[in-house]
């Protein structure tokens, strides 16, 4: 049925399903924070990783770490637009 109706997102079913912008809305604002928190896990995880490989102190590793995620936003904001 996806493939028939070119859905590309689980928002795509939902506005042809339901013709509900309530829930469209709902179902992103869910997305968005299911993909947070796991973007959360996964610098903190590379935050242990830069800290054990490097041997700087936690200060150290989190500003690279957040020097690296400010690169990434911004590139892929660039790719975005």
């Amino acid at each position: 049925m996806a493939k028939d109706r070119n859905y590309i997102s689980t928002n795509d079913f939902i506005k042809d399903f339901w013709h509900s912008r309530t829930l469209i809305v709902m179902a992103a604002v869910s997305g968005c924070l299911a993909l947070s928190t796991l973007l959360i896990v996964e610098w903190f995880a590379l935050g242990n990783i830069w800290r054990s490989l490097s041997g700087w102190s936690l200060a150290g590793s989190n500003a690279a770490v957040w020097c690296f995620a400010s690169y990434v936003i911004v590139y892929v904001s660039k790719i975005m637009l």
